[in-house]
């Protein structure tokens, strides 16, 4: 999706967050009920993507993202990094 978006800002910034994200995400994925969670934000923005519903895409994709940093902000910030 952010290859999609043709913004070199948005792809150089999304390469940063996706190396520090591997250090988070298998803790992340094994909380209560996110695995569901995952799946459904996902199917949720592709098919926004699909439907060629750019607003909304962009909308999900902000919202996911926003709620995602809220989550591993503070995993990030601590000594072990999650």
């Amino acid at each position: 999706m952010v290859l999609c978006s043709h913004d070199q800002k948005v792809i150089q910034a999304n390469g940063s967050l996706a190396k520090q994200d591997c250090r988070i995400a298998p803790g992340t994925l094994l909380s209560k009920n996110r695995p569901e969670m995952y799946l459904t934000e996902h199917r949720t923005m592709f098919e926004a993507f699909a439907r060629r519903k750019g607003e909304e895409a962009r909308v999900l994709m902000e919202t996911h993202t926003n709620e995602s940093m809220e989550r591993n902000l503070p995993k990030l910030e601590s000594p072990k990094g999650g």
